[in-house]
């Protein structure tokens, strides 16, 4: 009777604005090799409703060389519901790897102290223009950086298994794919949230730059790891 009461509750209070269906992308940097950087990629939608939660976590290997995500594999899927009783439930999904597996047969490092710079929330003299990002001396072409932000989430998109029909998608009207595509984003609006550097001697250190952007609230919300240079920047 708890658990009705307060889904009732959460029915009535959305009814007269129920939230769009949102989707959000999130890296974290775990590693590195040669010509690749390693990311677990974390997927997230609401399923149309703000008291759940469908994540999928995915191993994301990044090319130095060009900046663009070169492979993807799934890890893990988790639900939640933020109900009375909140309640997770983990799913299998095809193909699961374990990432730091994937990392020694690519002779990878996961990164460790001495490795890369911690991460600031800030980056120096940073600022988008119309036809660049200016981070301290760099200047990489806003057209360059974008096609890296398209790339990552076109690859993200194919990748993500359907939703299970068992009820955890029945008041959501679009699919992770539909959400994703063609993302109604203002590159020049992002925010730079922080800047990382992954020291590899002797081969040139590499820099990347955390962009976080949104489509104005309405559906898509990412903060995606784009690699600047493979030469230090400040």
């Amino acid at each position: 009777m708890k658990k009705l009461i307060f889904l009732l509750w959460a029915f009535a209070s959305t009814a007269l604005a129920t939230p769009p269906d949102s989707i959000s992308l999130t890296d974290r940097v775990i590693g590195y090799s040669k010509t690749q950087v390693f990311i677990l990629r974390e997927v997230g939608t609401n399923l149309g409703l703000p008291i759940y939660g469908m994540h999928d976590v995915f191993l994301v290997a990044k090319s130095i060389k060009t900046g663009l995500d070169e492979e993807i594999w799934p890890v893990y899927r988790v639900h939640s519901a933020y109900e009375a009783e909140p309640q997770t439930r983990t799913f299998a999904l095809d193909g699961a790897v374990n990432p730091f597996e994937i990392m020694a047969t690519r002779a990878a490092q996961h990164i460790g102290y001495g490795m890369v710079s911690p991460e600031s929330s800030t980056a120096p003299n940073a600022a988008f223009y119309a036809e660049y990002l200016e981070i301290g001396d760099v200047r990489l072409p806003t057209e360059d950086i974008g096609a890296q932000l398209k790339h990552a989430i076109a690859l993200t998109a194919e990748a993500i298994q359907p939703y299970p029909e068992d009820g955890y998608a029945s008041m959501s009207f679009a699919t992770p794919q539909e959400l994703l595509a063609n993302p109604a984003y203002d590159i020049q609006r992002c925010e730079i949230n922080g800047i990382m550097q992954l020291s590899r001697y002797p081969e040139p250190d590499v820099d990347l730059a955390r962009l976080r952007c949104d489509d104005d609230g309405e559906r898509l919300d990412f903060s995606l790891v784009t690699i600047i240079s493979a030469d230090p920047f400040w």
